[in-house]
């Protein structure tokens, strides 16, 4: 289950009580305390698909100018052991073995 944080930037007409009454039935999301014309959202849904159409929803609704990703979050199920064999190998990177002057 994807757990994600939004930041919706609201356009100049729209006010941040007209925004949240629009999403506040929705049970996906929290709303968070607003800062001048951008409201946090954190999102909650079953799978990335819909995490993906609830992001789009929201970008159509009026009086919201982008809706930004700032966090998204999986629980541990959603992941095997494909991610450790396909992951790519880095190696450290060294420290130079002499000092530079400046």
């Amino acid at each position: 289950m994807p757990i994600s944080g939004l930041v919706l930037s609201l356009d100049s007409t729209a006010s941040v009580d007209y925004v949240v009454a629009q999403i506040q039935g929705d049970s996906r999301l929290v709303v968070g305390k607003p800062s001048g014309k951008r409201l946090p959202l954190v999102i909650d849904t079953r799978d990335a698909r819909e995490d993906r159409a609830l992001w789009i929803w929201l970008e159509s609704l009026p009086g919201i100018a982008a809706v930004n990703v700032v966090y998204i979050g999986f629980d541990e199920s959603g992941f095997d052991d494909r991610c450790e064999r396909t992951a790519p190998t880095h190696r450290p990177v060294s420290p130079p073995s002499r000092r530079i002057e400046r």
